[in-house]
């Protein structure tokens, strides 16, 4: 109670590069078991559980179509229990910068700024929005563009709790019950759990790796290739949506202009819409470009 109706219209997404990986919260609809009913008291809510009729389902069709088991739920935990190296999950082995903890302890601490505890503005704090806006908007611009920044913060960017939701999010968004959407084997495998919570489908398109042959040198992540002809072949009429990891983890994949150029062609000819999660952006070598498909 008490939040005023939003009407929304002319709305236009744009996609913006995702720094923080977090699991995705969508997957453990999947455990619910009990229905959860709210009730209020004075401020304060209370949650409690009721048992569920014999004959009604607890959760929804969509949620039980999604899996507990994953990479997160299946691998870490056999890697601690044998001391394995675990190439299913990334841990930094280093602290955030101490610059960057004193200044979050500033901003909290700071009696100045006595609305902190407050309600934000639902996609993102003004400053924070703003400051976005002005670093990756040149990158939104074309070679020749002379704008300054092609981005409004109350138009084009969504500030999310991590990459998982905001990918959720944009699923939600985009997706109509039996929509398709192209993944690229391999992929994050929060991509189809978001499809299905949605009501979408997922149909798949695998990366190759490289021909025997092709090359004098040894093989590098840049040689794993998109067979174009399987892209094609996977559309359909119900197909909306594709869904590009660039850099793409695994196997390390730094699409060049010309792929994204051939993927952007396709898009367009299918008139397809293209989620492009850039969360490696900056962990790219050996001075190799990271293009933006928008």
């Amino acid at each position: 109670g008490g939040r005023a109706h939003r009407a929304h219209t002319n709305p236009m997404l744009c996609v913006l590069s995702i720094s923080v990986m977090l699991p995705a919260m969508a997957r453990n609809l999947s455990r619910f078991s009990q229905h959860v009913s709210v009730s209020h008291r004075s401020s304060c809510r209370r949650l409690s559980t009721v048992t569920p009729s014999a004959s009604r389902q607890s959760t929804s069709e969509r949620s039980r179509s999604v899996s507990s088991h994953t990479v997160w739920t299946e691998f870490t935990p056999l890697a601690v229990r044998h001391g394995a190296v675990n190439l299913g999950q990334g841990f930094p082995n280093f602290g955030a910068p101490q610059a960057l903890l004193e200044a979050a302890s500033n901003a909290i601490l700071d009696r100045s700024q006595p609305l902190l505890n407050q309600y934000t503005r639902p996609s993102g704090h003004p400053r924070l929005a703003n400051a976005l806006c002005s670093y990756f908007g040149p990158s939104f611009c074309g070679p020749s563009s002379s704008a300054p920044s092609p981005l409004l913060p109350e138009r084009n960017l969504l500030v999310t709790v991590g990459a998982s939701e905001g990918i959720f999010l944009v699923m939600q968004a985009l997706l109509d019950p039996e929509d398709e959407v192209l993944l690229i084997e391999p992929f994050y495998d929060t991509y189809p759990t978001c499809t299905r919570l949605a009501g979408g489908r997922t149909r798949f398109v695998r990366l190759r790796p490289p021909k025997d042959g092709t090359t004098q040198r040894s093989h590098s992540a840049g040689d794993w290739y998109l067979d174009m002809q399987e892209l094609e072949d996977a559309v359909t009429t119900k197909t909306k949506l594709l869904v590009i990891n660039n850099p793409q983890n695994v196997p390390g994949k730094v699409y060049n202009r010309g792929e994204l150029q051939a993927l952007a062609d396709f898009a367009e000819r299918h008139d397809l819409l293209v989620l492009s999660d850039e969360v490696y952006e900056w962990l790219t070598y050996d001075s190799v470009d990271q293009v933006r498909i928008a």
